[in-house]
């Protein structure tokens, strides 16, 4: 799988990650974009992803 993290006003690619749809990859994506600003984020709700985004931005 390629994760990315997109920036869904401008299109700019903030991140990304080769690798199988496990919490162990979303976690490397995670820590390349954790610190950026947002609002929130948009998913296709994988369970997996409530290990590492904060409930509030997701």
């Amino acid at each position: 799988w390629l994760w990315l993290a997109v920036d869904s006003i401008f299109g700019k690619v903030l991140g990304f990650v080769c690798g199988r749809r496990t919490i162990k990859t979303g976690r490397v994506l995670w820590q390349q974009i954790k610190h950026l600003p947002t609002m929130g984020y948009g998913t296709d709700l994988l369970k997996d992803y409530e290990n590492f985004i904060p409930h509030a931005k997701h």
